[in-house]
């Protein structure tokens, strides 16, 4: 059920980093860096589940904060935010109706202080898609936040259809910050069913995004950020997605014989690392590396004498007929040997330009006070070498690196904001989680021409303001590229994020 291949970089150099022209940016004199790919079925290969009905438990943020629309608060649009969540939920049931081989129930759940539920477990058909889409349009802003309530709520929900037969998910969704009920995230984590999938988006830069980190810690739950109401349809698109077509859980990866795998979210090299959920048609990368010496006195001998590399995948299938455990022993040989095709060769090369970009994601992403004192200058260093690796070998139009640049670029714009770990949070997350949904819009970290910025946002008397960042500090022949999908989407992911984004607000 699952295809696993490895590659090595496998040429040992003197040991200099990224500060050279065009020198690999991680150094090779202790281990030979290399990346371990794995790969599901494609979703027409995978067998359907035998009367298998899916519920989306869907908790959206109504407090006032959902009316602010133009240029309040950063956005650019003069529609609303609770008016962009609408037309993504009208998205939604029309594509869930659409499918007329399967079985949708949809519960929506709206909170502020208090809770309602216009929707309850409702099956989603042609015949009634009108009139579930009118209930949506009931939907309105006001009053303040109790997020205590809401996920207190839906777990009910939840727990009162639940049945072996019925796949459900949660899906929530805030623009801000807890003003009633209790904060106290124990409190808060003892209302989620942690067995289910679970998707906490923030919606603009007003939300709490240490809450909605610690209510997504489990291993399948994940934190979105959506910086631009206008990609509400992409961050949806892509949850449903994978929910959906979900294969696979609690897969782990059981490194071999002194081999290691890299956490991109500790920053840490280890021999196991959970990689959570995959869906069908999946290719995910990984990082790994082993020391030299494991070749002997004589690296040389890697062309001669190919060492077998040992790992284990273990998972929990849906089938419980399918193994639950693959093996695989793959040799460590000349490049020119593996079955990567990727176009010129060097994907193993390309990919320890990524491993970098994490490492200084990882880094970025620190308190002020922990990260090392000249991080900024380091990533500009590192931003500069890459684009002259780039320009040398004629790499200009690669989704991949270009992607990498722009990780870098805006860990770069965000640090002079008071919202800028938000920023690279969601770069960090979707680079190291190969997720298809990329932030692109970094207007709120644009430097402004006064040294104090109106403010952009204001609750409860707390008004916040942008600081100038140093010309000098400025990136200005650097272009940001616009594209809100990775180079790890795919085509079925694609087309279902463009769906639920694709209908103009009415």
């Amino acid at each position: 059920m699952i295809r696993a291949t490895t590659q090595f970089q496998t040429s040992q150099n003197s040991g200099v980093t990224y500060g050279a022209p065009y020198s690999l940016p991680i150094s090779t004199r202790e281990h030979n860096y290399g990346i371990l790919k794995v790969e599901t079925l494609a979703t027409q290969e995978v067998p359907e589940p035998q009367s298998l009905a899916s519920h989306f438990v869907m908790t959206c943020d109504r407090s006032g904060s959902m009316g602010y629309g133009g240029n309040d608060f950063g956005w650019k649009t003069g529609t609303t935010k609770m008016e962009f969540l609408k037309q993504t939920l009208r998205n939604m049931v029309r594509w869930l109706s659409e499918q007329a081989d399967k079985t949708f129930y949809l519960t929506i759940i709206a909170f502020d202080d208090v809770v309602e539920i216009p929707i309850e477990y409702q099956e989603i058909t042609s015949d009634n898609v009108d009139e579930t889409i009118k209930t949506i349009d009931k939907m309105y802003a006001r009053n303040t936040t109790n997020i205590e309530l809401a996920l207190s709520r839906a777990n009910e929900i939840i727990e009162k259809y639940a049945a072996a037969e019925l796949s459900q998910s949660h899906i929530f969704m805030t623009d801000g910050e807890i003003t009633a009920g209790s904060s106290n995230i124990s409190i808060l984590k003892s209302n989620i069913n942690y067995d289910l999938f679970q998707s906490f988006i923030g919606y603009g830069t007003d939300h709490n995004i240490k809450l909605l980190k610690d209510l997504s810690s489990d291993i399948k739950s994940d934190y979105y950020f959506v910086e631009s109401m206008e990609n509400t349809g992409m961050v949806y698109g892509e949850i449903v997605h994978n929910i959906l077509n979900n294969l696979i859980n609690q897969a782990n990866i059981i490194m071999r014989d002194g081999v290691e795998i890299y956490n991109y979210y500790e920053n840490k090299w280890q021999t196991e690392l959970q990689i959570g959920s995959l869906p069908s048609d999946a290719s995910k990368t990984y990082h790994i590396r082993y020391a030299w010496s494991k070749h002997g006195r004589s690296t040389r001998s890697i062309y001669k004498n190919p060492m077998a590399l040992e790992f284990d995948i273990n998972y929990i299938h849906l089938d419980p007929n399918v193994s639950t455990t693959q093996y695989y022993d793959s040799n460590v040989t000349d490049r020119e040997n593996d079955d990567f095709n990727d176009l010129r060769g060097r994907l193993a090369e390309k990919y320890m330009w990524r491993l970098r970009t994490l490492q200084l994601l990882f880094q970025a992403g620190l308190s002020e006070s922990e990260r090392p004192a000249n991080l900024r200058t380091e990533l500009k260093t590192f931003l500069k070498s890459m684009r002259g690796y780039i320009e040398r070998h004629d790499l200009d139009e690669d989704p991949f690196m270009k992607n990498l640049c722009d990780d870098i670029y805006i860990s770069l714009r965000a640090f002079h904001s008071y919202i800028g770990n938000m920023f690279i949070c969601a770069r960090q997350t979707s680079q190291g989680r190969q997720r298809a949904y990329n932030m692109v819009d970094i207007d709120e970290l644009v430097p402004n021409q006064n040294i104090m910025a109106p403010p952009i946002r204001a609750r409860g008397g707390n008004h916040h303001v942008r600081f100038t960042i140093p010309s000098d500090d400025e990136d200005d022949d650097y272009d940001l590229s616009t594209e809100t999908t990775t180079p790890y989407v795919g085509i079925q992911q694609s087309q279902l994020m463009r769906t639920l984004s694709s209908q103009p607000v009415v």
